[in-house]
């Protein structure tokens, strides 16, 4: 004879209020991010991947046409006179560009953090220019590196005639006269960088660095410049990947890629082939160089801030 079993309603657990207190914070900050990780996936990583995907494309046309052409876009950069002359200014620029903020940011550094009257003052003199407008840079040093006038003009007064030179305007020269105002609007950006770092050096290091008859430059020389070195390599990647971007100042001072493209860069190259010349495709696949360069300075960083 079988025995019916009798099951005993299961009464569901009630939920704490702590726990929907949680669950709703966690709703409400969803909701707010929301809209920012949709806007930086659709117009960062959407139209970086589209980009990628154009520069395998035969778009190089007003009308909208996408075969496939595999390498062939990157195959025509690498026959072109002026993508490697490009790559060189590039080079140029990026080295006297990154050296003279690094330089110049940790000297100006070192001299505030010893005591001085008037720190505040000299502390917006040095990162105004950070705030300047990079078009309106490029516009004022272009007056001042014009052959007639600006520093020239200065040199000649002085009875300097020797320090007259063309700047952008000369061939062997050229782009890295343009690395100058760069590096002058960009200097007080690493100064902070570098300021940080040095007064963060704690006072019980200060202490027996003079204990062990570290004094003044001897300091700096063993304590203050080895604490810097994750500073500046930080500031390298940075400033290193906003060198490869730069096109409006030197668009503003040059007023293009020069005679020769003596002053031309690849952002400017990009931006002539794609909307000039309305080869779509070609500048994608210069963009998309530029993105590997880019990716080649950026993910040993991340994996080192990873580490540490």
């Amino acid at each position: 004879m079988a025995t019916a079993t009798l099951t005993t309603p299961r009464t569901p657990v009630p939920v704490a209020p702590r726990t929907r207190r949680r669950l709703s914070e966690r709703a409400q900050a969803a909701l707010m991010i929301a809209p920012t990780i949709t806007i930086v996936l659709i117009f960062i990583y959407g139209f970086l991947f589209w980009t990628i995907f154009l520069s395998f494309m035969g778009w190089n046309d007003v009308t909208f046409e996408l075969p496939f052409r595999g390498l062939n876009n990157f195959v025509r950069l690498y026959e072109s006179d002026r993508f490697w002359i490009d790559i060189q200014n590039q080079a140029k620029f990026s080295f006297f560009f990154v050296g003279q903020c690094l330089g110049l940011g940790f000297l100006l550094a070192v001299l505030l953090d010893r005591p001085i009257l008037g720190e505040s003052f000299f502390k917006t003199i040095y990162i105004f220019p950070f705030a300047v407008s990079s078009i309106v840079t490029g516009v004022i040093w272009r007056w001042l590196m014009y052959p007639d006038t600006g520093l020239n003009l200065l040199f000649r007064g002085a009875g300097l005639g020797f320090l007259e030179n063309k700047w952008y305007a000369e061939p062997s020269i050229g782009i890295i006269a343009v690395s100058v105002p760069a590096a002058w609007q960009m200097t007080g950006y690493t100064m902070a960088l570098f300021l940080a770092t040095l007064r963060g050096i704690s006072s019980d290091q200060r202490e027996a660095a003079a204990m062990d008859g570290a004094t003044g430059w001897q300091y700096y020389r063993y304590v203050a410049f080895p604490a810097c070195i994750p500073t500046a390599y930080s500031a390298t990647v940075i400033i290193g990947m906003l060198s490869m971007r730069t096109f409006d100042l030197p668009a503003a001072m040059t007023g293009g890629a020069g005679a020769g493209y003596r002053t031309d860069m690849p952002t400017l190259f990009m931006f002539e082939t794609t909307f000039q010349q309305y080869r779509y495709s070609v500048g994608a696949a210069i963009a998309t160089l530029m993105i590997a360069v880019s990716l080649v300075l950026l993910v040993p960083y991340l994996r080192d801030a990873d580490q540490n």
